[in-house]
């Protein structure tokens, strides 16, 4: 069919463009995760990638970085969730064992709290008052569910782990490659200025490695620095209590919410000093790492306001999940910067 009309060709090529274009993020949408994932790590290691292909060609330089990669990353975190899950699993079922020899359950999960009612009435404190019983039998729901939840997840998806770490170890070397191939080829098919897609290139490097050194590698200092004088003093599971110290500072809570109730805990069970020190230790340690290491990892890589950081954070996790850490600033990023080119470009005072 010979259109005539270059108003109708204009709008039939676009409409072919826009269904190619929806097809394409339905076909790639499933394996989202994989190639962001794929692509924050070959931009992190691609300095090494580049030192190692002086040596060697590319493709082997691209096989020796990719495995460098699983050596430092990938399997030793698959390693430290493997020990956190079993010690989930082994401390959820010490945590039954010492309520059913301290008599607050019984062997078919019965809650009885007489045993501790004197104690707690010492201290003035009133279990009918306040539902002490519905509380705890919550409570201990609430966290059982959580570690079934997790190591279920764990190996329910084992083979579909396996399957996308088989994938992202094939992104990553095709990428450590044409990664700037790719770059240029985006660049040719784009319909924005070449100036504007580098601006958007150099803001996706900078916002991915202020999520990355901002978020997760602070997340891992202050967990580390906490579970050393744990580890020490033998405070068990400290794996798991690394993991969640590490969750809780990138969603972000804090790591606070496991050692101040630690802390206490030690006190209140006959380890004033111990207690009294991860407390001190822990509340110093996290804001020397704020206040220090903070401001030099991140320099100048995102200028994004604390608040707007804080809920895309949030705003990305509640939507995407995980990964919604990296989504939620690189999407508020790309808008902020948008604005800033309309602005500049288009926007003409009256």
């Amino acid at each position: 069919m010979n259109i005539k009309s270059p108003l109708l060709k204009e709008w039939y090529l676009f409409a072919l463009i826009l269904i190619l274009v929806i097809l394409v993020v339905l076909i790639f949408a499933p394996f989202l995760n994989v190639i962001v994932a794929s692509l924050i790590l070959v931009e992190f290691f691609m300095p090494l990638y580049k030192k190692i292909a002086k040596i060697l060609p590319n493709w082997a330089a691209s096989i020796v970085t990719t495995v460098i990669v699983l050596l430092t990353v990938v399997i030793p975190l698959a390693i430290i969730l493997t020990l956190a899950a079993a010690e989930a699993v082994s401390f959820g079922n010490r945590i039954g064992v010492f309520l059913q020899n301290a008599g607050i359950v019984d062997s078919t999960g019965t809650v009885s709290l007489e045993p501790i009612k004197p104690v707690l009435a010492t201290l003035g404190i009133n279990i009918e008052q306040i539902s002490l019983r519905d509380v705890l039998i919550q409570a201990g729901a609430q966290t059982g569910q959580l570690i079934y939840g997790i190591v279920s997840a764990i190996v329910n998806n084992f083979a579909n782990i396996v399957i996308r770490l088989f994938f992202m170890i094939f992104t990553m070397i095709y990428l450590f490659i044409d990664y700037e191939r790719l770059g240029k080829g985006f660049k040719k098919i784009s319909p924005l200025p070449d100036d504007l897609d580098e601006v958007f290139a150099d803001k996706f490097r900078s916002t991915t490695r202020a999520v990355v050194k901002g978020t997760f590698v602070i997340a891992l200092l202050q967990a580390t620095s906490v579970a050393i004088p744990m580890w020490f003093m033998g405070i068990e599971p400290v794996v798991l209590w690394w993991v969640i110290m590490v969750i809780m500072s990138v969603i972000p809570v804090g790591s606070g919410v496991v050692w101040a109730p630690l802390g206490i805990l030690m006190i209140i069970a006959g380890r004033p000093l111990e207690g009294l020190f991860i407390i001190v230790y822990s509340a110093i340690a996290i804001n020397v790492i704020d206040t220090t290491l903070r401001p030099r990892l991140l320099k100048k890589d995102t200028n994004l306001h604390p608040v707007v950081a804080l809920f895309s954070v949030l705003g990305g996790l509640n939507l995407f999940g995980i990964i919604g850490i990296i989504y939620g600033p690189l999407i508020a990023v790309f808008f902020l910067t948008i604005m800033e080119v309309y602005r500049a470009r288009y926007h003409t005072a009256p």
